[in-house]
C-alpha cells in the first residue's frame, strides 16, 4: 500500500498475512528512507540540540522559484535553532524587500525543517500560516521555556 503525503513523498507499508513487514517514506524515485532514518533526522531538533537534518535538496521544491529559495537557505544558513531574525533583517541578508520575504515565509511547505517560525516583525511575532499559537510554541521549545 502507498500513500501520498506531499508532490514527491510518499509512504510505502508492506504488508505479510494482513501484518506490516515494513513501512518506508520513498520519493517519486526509487530511493527509500525509513521511519528510523527519518527520526534520525529529526532527533536534533527533538532534543533541543539543533536544526533537523533534512536538506533543502531533499524536499520537494517544485513549484518555488530560484529566489524564493535563495531566502529559505540564507534563513536556514544565517538562523540557527533558538534564534530569530526580522523580515528587514533577513531581506537585508537577502538583498530582497522584507514583503518578498514574509512572501516566502507564507508559502513554506516546510515548517521547522524551512525554521519560517523564527522570522519576526519588527514589531512583534508577524505572522505564521499555521497559527500564532503554534508560532509562539514552537519558539519558546526552542528557547527551552517549554
Amino acid at each position: 500500500m502507498v500513500v501520498k503525503i506531499t508532490t514527491n513523498l510518499y509512504l510505502e507499508i508492506r504488508l505479510r498475512n494482513h501484518l506490516i513487514e515494513g513501512s518506508y517514506l520513498r520519493t517519486s524515485g526509487p530511493e527509500y528512507i525509513t521511519f528510523e532514518d527519518l527520526y534520525q533526522k529529526l532527533l536534533p531538533y527533538i532534543e533541543r540540540n539543533g536544526d533537523v537534518r533534512i536538506d533543502l535538496g531533499e524536499l520537494d521544491l517544485s513549484g518555488y522559484d530560484g529566489e524564493v529559495i535563495k531566502v529559505y537557505r540564507t534563513l536556514r544558513e544565517k538562523v540557527p535553532f533558538g534564534n530569530t531574525v526580522t523580515y528587514g533583517e533577513l531581506g537585508k541578508l537577502t538583498g530582497k524587500h522584507p514583503r518578498f520575504v514574509a512572501y516566502c515565509m507564507r508559502i513554506n511547505r516546510f515548517p521547522v525543517i524551512i525554521p519560517c517560525h523564527r522570522v519576526l516583525s519588527k514589531n512583534g511575532l508577524g505572522g505564521f500560516s499555521y497559527g500564532l499559537d503554534l508560532k509562539e510554541r514552537l519558539l519558546c521549545f526552542e528557547k527551552g521555556e517549554v
